[in-house]
């Protein structure tokens, strides 16, 4: 063979391999959209539309028997107890009614008195209630009666058998602002005056539910406990000052 034609074969060789080369690279960057997708797939989460997730409701179901303490700055570690037959009813919007059927406790052995206080307000999406809220009697200044003029309160007059600080009879006109902190607690603060047996404002007072175990009744009853958790400590519905009473 001569000179040139082994310089010609050589030239061919190497440009084969060139070629060769380049077909192999443009086959390994070919785009494979099929494939990718099938990797896509893989890699990613199918998304479920089946169900739409909404955000935790703080709407308790605190529906049936509460012990109720109410502690006020005459003297904070002697609250007053009360018993509280409840009733939470949903409504469609997001919100619930709450309905309280609150009767005093005797001192001497935590029986409930006969007289039946009802108080009923609507709870917020958020947990949130005032009670009461509107009017149920329309005898201005009698035991039991809710007003609305400015705020909603309600009278109520505690005996002295129910009064652990003092012993004598109380009346008081109130509304409690509270919010729910699970199916067995519920706590807030109190806007109102003490009406008897002198004027007084309520101010700093505070609230506190518990549930109370099924038939558990007199010193069997649950301790009560009228603080809110540190996280609940501004919970319920900012105060717009305290109510004035009726003048009728």
């Amino acid at each position: 063979m001569t000179l040139d034609s082994r310089r010609r074969l050589k030239s061919s060789l190497a440009l084969g391999a060139v070629l060769a080369l380049g077909a192999g690279a443009l086959l390994a960057g070919c785009p494979d959209p099929a494939g990718d997708y099938d990797a896509f797939v893989k890699r990613t989460p199918v998304a479920d539309a089946s169900v739409v997730d909404a955000a935790p409701s703080s709407i308790f179901d605190v529906s049936g028997r509460f012990l109720l303490g109410i502690s006020t700055p005459i003297s904070p570690d002697t609250p007053l107890l009360f018993i509280s037959n409840q009733t939470l009813t949903p409504i469609g919007d997001g919100t619930a009614t709450l309905e309280l059927r609150v009767q005093a406790l005797r001192t001497t052995d935590l029986t409930p008195l006969d007289t039946v206080y009802v108080a009923t307000g609507t709870v917020s999406a958020t947990g949130q209630f005032s009670l009461p809220a509107g009017s149920q009697n329309p005898a201005h200044g009698a035991p039991g009666h809710v007003h609305a003029d400015p705020e909603p309160v309600l009278i109520i007059a505690v005996p002295g058998e129910a009064n652990p600080i003092s012993g004598g009879d109380i009346t008081a006109d109130l509304r409690l602002d509270g919010t729910l902190i699970s199916a067995d607690r519920m706590c807030g603060t109190i806007v109102g005056r003490l009406l008897a047996p002198f004027m007084g404002d309520l101010t700093g007072s505070k609230w506190g539910g518990i549930r109370v175990p099924a038939g558990a009744v007199g010193a069997a009853l649950p301790a009560p406990v009228v603080d809110c958790p540190a996280q609940q400590m501004d919970a319920g519905v900012p105060d717009s000052g305290v109510a004035d009473a009726d003048t009728d």
